[in-house]
């Protein structure tokens, strides 16, 4: 039961569940989310004193994955991150950071862009589209901006894959779309 462990004690189960053929395990992905957080951190402009908050979080990253609730209960992915590390003590502002993790966004975008998995007209089975409009809602909801070639440039350098530049150029273009359909009227990709 979720109960009788630590919610760290998740972290290494996330070896089993595949992320991508192409791309690894949720453990391999959430790996380079660890090793890229803090200069992402400084890519978006964030307070260096929160990079330690973000660092440790991202050791927990996705970790919920692992647990029986929310395998059964997709939905509840974050929330459950959040309730158990608010349970084994840790303190709330990573327990925040768990429920509301964007970096594997970012991952997520260059990674299966690279492996071939772009979204077509009529087709977009890992929702790329949302992923790219989630990320710029955050953006646009918390009013900060960010170097996106920069930050997809050091997430492709981390892929098991090598992503060309070109794919670079795909994702950056997809994201920039999604920004433009918001109605803020500001910009907040460089």
């Amino acid at each position: 039961m979720d109960t009788q462990k630590k919610f760290s004690e998740f972290r290494g189960q996330l070896n089993g569940i595949l992320f991508h053929e192409k791309l690894g395990t949720m453990l391999d992905k959430m790996t380079r989310v660890e090793n890229t957080v803090a200069e992402l951190a400084l890519i978006l402009g964030i307070n260096e004193r929160t990079v330690p908050i973000i660092k440790d979080a991202a050791a927990l990253a996705m970790s919920d994955l692992a647990t029986s609730i929310v395998t059964e209960f997709t939905s509840l992915a974050g929330i459950m991150a959040r309730h158990y590390a608010l349970r084994d003590g840790i303190p709330e502002e990573i327990a925040e950071a768990l429920f509301e993790i964007t970096l594997p966004r970012l991952d997520s975008l260059v990674g299966l862009f690279g492996a071939g998995c772009q979204p077509s007209s009529t087709n977009d089975p890992f929702g790329l589209r949302r992923v790219s409009y989630g990320l710029v809602q955050i953006l646009v909801e918390n009013k900060k901006s960010f170097d996106l070639r920069r930050a997809l440039t050091l997430l492709a350098g981390v892929q098991p894959i090598a992503i060309e530049s070109d794919v670079i150029d795909e994702v950056s273009s997809t994201v920039r779309h999604k920004e433009t359909g918001t109605a803020s009227g500001t910009y907040y990709l460089s």
